[in-house]
């Protein structure tokens, strides 16, 4: 699985958007709603990792490609 090779520096300020459902109550009758929510990106959530030498690709579940530079990593440590 691609989520365990993922180091969590690659994913930190990255989001997964997705949705969360809700029961409301709308003219006298409970409906389900769905209403999108974004959290930050998990091991989980990941489904491919790709090095491409200064950058890294990052495939998440939401169907986003992220593509996060090297360099900046190296600068945060």
């Amino acid at each position: 699985m691609a989520g365990a090779e993922v180091n969590a520096a690659l994913l930190k300020g990255l989001t997964f958007r997705t949705n969360e459902e809700r029961t409301v109550e709308e003219e006298g009758k409970k409906v389900k709603r769905y209403y999108p929510i974004e959290r930050p990106l998990t091991p989980a959530d990941v489904l491919a990792v790709k090095d491409l030498g200064d950058t890294v690709v990052i495939v998440a579940g939401d169907g986003r490609k992220h593509r996060v530079a090297k360099a900046a990593l190296a600068k945060e440590k």
